[in-house]
């Protein structure tokens, strides 16, 4: 048996101390012959199996929703046990996924100004610094983006509303919850089955109006949750520019003092151009220096005063057929 990752997918299961190595396969051997262990991985973010399952689901759940079916309808047997046959025979759910600082609001690793200061560079040597420096940057503010997100917890929103004799009527987020749940623990983990059904269950003009009113609720929301966002994590924003501050004062204290070595210090004698490559080197880093400093804090400004919004996430609606299994 080869060509297979061994992982822990439970934490209960992490040994102490963690073992970083497993034997998988009786008389496995190393290229010279030795037993050798194989690297032991753990089901979590960061690992290629994790992010390659998740990439899976998230774009099969793309190729479902979308503008061209806002609302997918599905008819759903339920098991005998579980919590949502009281709660309505047609309903529709929808969700979204509201982040305080995703993706999108990171800028890009080359600004402008960065880029001119990459072009004047002659050498790949330098070259290649110059985007070291930048990296570190996209680390530091990958640093920001965690502490904004442990400071204010992603939220996924549901509102819904069921169909009665009367119209429709809202539903609270654990209803929705309920009617999500795919087992049913109190039957020995009985599984809610979905079935495309072969004709519309509701008219798509009816479904529409009710999804309007969701994301009606789902903006107002939205804005209350991007407003205590900026609230709960402006404390956190403020050490950190102090922080990104004193860190880049130093950094430019040490190239300033770099320059000015290698500036009083000219050759004695033969080709000067060699020094001068040196000092322009010298004096290209340390303008990258200030450049990063100064954006990394307007960055943390733009961000902490409101004016760098994420978009709202696309909303995924849902129209499920509650049916009660005998």
């Amino acid at each position: 048996m080869t060509g297979h990752v061994p992982f822990i997918y439970r934490r209960s299961a992490i040994t102490a101390p963690p073992r970083k190595g497993v034997f998988t396969d009786d008389g496995e051997r190393s290229a010279e012959g030795s037993k050798s262990a194989r690297p032991l991985h753990f089901l979590d973010h960061g690992g290629e199996l994790h992010d390659a399952l998740v990439h899976g689901y998230s774009t099969g759940v793309m190729e479902q929703f979308g503008p061209t079916k806002p609302v997918v309808q599905t008819s759903v047997r339920l098991p005998e046990g579980h919590p949502a046959r009281d709660v309505g025979p047609i309903v529709i759910a929808t969700v979204v996924s509201l982040d305080p600082f995703p993706d999108e609001l990171l800028p890009p690793l080359w600004s402008p100004a960065a880029n001119e200061i990459l072009a004047s560079a002659p050498t790949e040597a330098q070259r290649k610094s110059l985007t070291a420096d930048r990296r570190r940057l996209q680390v530091l503010l990958r640093a920001i983006q965690r502490r904004v997100r442990l400071e204010v917890p992603a939220q996924m929103l549901r509102i819904g509303s069921v169909k009665g004799k009367d119209g429709w009527t809202g539903l609270s987020a654990e209803q929705v919850d309920l009617c999500l749940q795919p087992l049913t623990p109190s039957t020995n983990n009985a599984v809610a089955r979905g079935k495309t059904p072969l004709s519309a269950l509701e008219k798509p003009e009816f479904a529409h109006a009710v999804r309007s009113r969701h994301l009606s609720q789902l903006n107002t929301e939205a804005k209350r949750y991007q407003s205590e966002a900026l609230h709960r994590s402006r404390p956190a924003l403020e050490y950190l520019a102090m922080q990104i501050y004193g860190h880049f004062q130093a950094e430019i204290l040490n190239r300033e003092l770099a320059l000015e070595r290698r500036r009083s210090s000219p050759p004695e004698s033969g080709p000067v151009e060699l020094w001068q490559g040196q000092v322009a080197a010298l004096e290209r880093s340390l303008s990258m220096a200030r450049l990063m400093s100064s954006e990394a804090s307007a960055y943390i400004q733009e961000y902490g005063s409101g004016r760098m919004l994420p978009k709202l996430p696309q909303p995924h609606s849902i129209l499920l057929a509650l049916i009660s299994e005998a």
